[in-house]
């Protein structure tokens, strides 16, 4: 958060951040961190996941859980930004996997798993899978910590595994 707070502060144009009441850290990466760009957390080999949020937290736990126990190594990628949108990345991306999940605490309509739908028709990218686990459009009435939440609306991390295990049946 400290970086892109200082980001948006340094930036002449107008920005939006949002940040949620987790305690999530700043998640390890190799990549160095850049406005506007993807990032990668883990290298994987069928299915890659991009998630932005402290969600990225259930995406590593469930990558874990996927190679410790079925031998999956799923890659984690992070999109802080969804305008601007790291398309190139993206595309780099989807060309390395058969595979794509997106993984956001957003309605399903207009966020990530829109934007990610969008690029690959735009683009005409080969995915054999796709699945966006977000909050379907719909009026909550459920109160809860986070992660009773996250676990109501099926986008905890053994909802992350479940997923990955019926896509790559």
């Amino acid at each position: 958060a400290e970086i892109i707070s200082r980001e948006c502060f340094a930036s002449p144009s107008t920005s939006y951040l949002r940040l949620d009441k987790s305690s999530a850290k700043d998640a390890d990466s190799d990549s160095a961190f850049e406005f506007g760009k993807l990032r990668m957390f883990k290298k994987g080999e069928e299915v890659a996941i991009i998630c932005t949020g402290s969600i990225l937290d259930e995406a590593i736990f469930a990558s874990n859980i996927l190679y410790e126990r079925y031998s999956i190594r799923m890659g984690v990628y992070g999109c802080h930004s969804i305008k601007p949108f790291d398309e190139n990345t993206f595309i780099r991306i989807s060309k390395n996997y058969k595979s794509i999940l997106t993984l956001e605490e957003h309605n399903s309509i207009g966020g990530l798993g829109s934007l990610i739908c969008e690029t690959i028709v735009q683009n005409n990218l080969k995915i054999d899978n796709f699945k966006s686990l977000s909050i379907q459009d719909e009026f909550s009435s459920v109160v809860g910590d986070q992660n009773f939440l996250r676990n109501h609306y099926g986008i905890s991390s053994n909802h992350v595994v479940e997923s990955v295990l019926e896509i790559i049946k």
